[in-house]
Parts: C-alpha cells; structure tokens; sequence
C-alpha cells in the first residue's frame, strides 16, 4: 500500500482518520470504532489491517465522541460514559441480571443509542461526500457494542450496509431485536478465549438472538486476552470482509 493517504475528517464534532489508496476506485467504506480509551491515531494500524482486506475501500478511523473523564487527555477516549461494569452481566438480559447491575445496563443502552445516531448521521455523510455505496461496521470493545447499536437498532444504514465485525463485545439491550426488523447482513464475532472481561457465554449468547432474529453468523475465537484481541484476530477479519467482496462480485454477476 505505498499510495496510502491518511486525511483527517471532521463532521459536526465528530472526527476520524480517512484511509484510503490513492487512484482506486472506491466503493464500499469501512467504519473502525476503537475500544474504551483508544483513539483513532492509536487505532490506525488495525486500520490498515482493514485496509489490506479490501485496498478499493475508504477506512474511516473515528474518534470517540468525548474524553475519559478525569483522564485529561483528548487521546484517551469513550463512545459513552461507561458505568461501572462487569463483563459476565452482559451476557443475560437485563431481566436475569442481579438487581444491582441492571440500572448500568439500562444506562449502557440508553447512552449507546444515542451516540449510535450520531454516528450514523456522520458515516451518511462521509460516504455521500465520498460518493461511496456500501458500508461495513467495525467495532472493538466499546466500540463493538456502539456498532451493534448502529446496525441493529437504528434505521439509518439498512439500505447500505454490507457487514458487521465485532470484536470482544456482546449486544446491548438484546431483548429489543423481538421488536426490531433487522436486515440479515452478515456478522463476524470474535472473542479472545483469554478474555479478562468478556466470558464467552456474551459470544454465545449475541450469537443465539441475531440466529433467532435471522441474522447469518459467524462466530470465531483466537488465542487473546481483551487487550489487543482485534491484532490476533487480524486473519479472521480479513477473511470475513474479503468474503463479503466475494459475495458482492457473484451478486453483480447474476444481475448481469
């Protein structure tokens, strides 16, 4: 990728670094949300990561939409003010969650929402000013139940969007997709079986509501704890994204 360019964008307070090659046609975007306390600059290298999957793409590496409180640093950044959290709640509807969590829980989908629209509002815009007419979603972490909440419980992207991966996260509010209609765009979730935060029982349980809400999944683990998780699961990213290009030229050859 010697012609790579790195730009930043800016779009009514939300900024991301645009990644692309230059002289290729460009098509599809790809939309990186980095996990609590990254940001984009320390998230470009799986962006190009993404890039190396599909070289005719535009990366967007976005930026959290705040800082950290109290960390005083507009690197260190968050999607949504986390509350205090534990990763084994997560896999269990609210409903089924000690009491004491549950308001967390209910706080997480609530904040999550709305960045989501944000988000959404902003990717429309890069891709119509980028003339772009597909999307894939990205997400680590945070940013994993942020793309989540952009794929599936936000109308703005279902007439674009073509993937969904998701790296060590699990779905917010899961209970609410029996009342949505969800487009079946195909999802990669991946899980590090080191995992310090995440239990697999979050994979295995987003993995059962987006079957049941007939959404294809592909369901993945590699030898990583939570920290640097998306760096080890690199080959199994890049092969989902180039399936989805797969995918795309036969469904162009049958239209022809």
């Amino acid at each position: 990728m010697t012609d790579l360019s790195v730009n930043r964008w800016e779009n009514n307070g939300i900024s991301a670094l645009i990644l692309e090659n230059k002289g290729a046609e460009h098509s599809r975007l790809i939309v990186l949300l980095h996990g609590y306390q990254g940001d984009a600059v320390s998230n470009l290298e799986f962006g190009k990561t993404l890039l190396s999957a599909d070289e005719s793409a535009v990366v967007a590496v976005f930026d959290g939409v705040e800082e950290v409180p109290d960390c005083h640093d507009p690197h260190i950044r968050q999607w949504w003010d986390l509350p205090p959290f534990e990763g084994r709640y997560y896999a269990a509807m609210p409903l089924f969650a000690p009491k004491s969590v549950r308001p967390a829980l209910d706080t997480i989908v609530r904040d999550a929402h709305k960045t989501a629209v944000r988000l959404n509002a902003a990717v429309l815009e890069l891709m119509r000013e980028k003339k772009l007419k597909t999307l894939v979603l990205a997400g680590i972490s945070q940013g994993g139940i942020t793309a989540f909440e952009m794929a599936l419980f936000c109308s703005e992207l279902t007439s674009v969007l073509d993937g969904v991966v998701i790296i060590g996260a699990g779905i917010a509010g899961a209970g609410r997709l029996s009342k949505t209609a969800v487009k079946p765009v195909p999802f990669l979730l991946v899980r590090g079986t080191k995992d310090e935060i995440f239990p697999s029982s979050v994979n295995c349980f987003s993995k059962s509501v987006l079957t049941e809400a007939g959404v294809p999944v592909v369901a993945q683990a590699v030898d990583s704890p939570h920290f640097g998780l998306e760096h080890a699961a690199a080959e199994q990213v890049r092969a989902f994204i180039s399936g989805l290009n797969a995918k795309n030229r036969q469904k162009r050859q049958d239209i022809a």
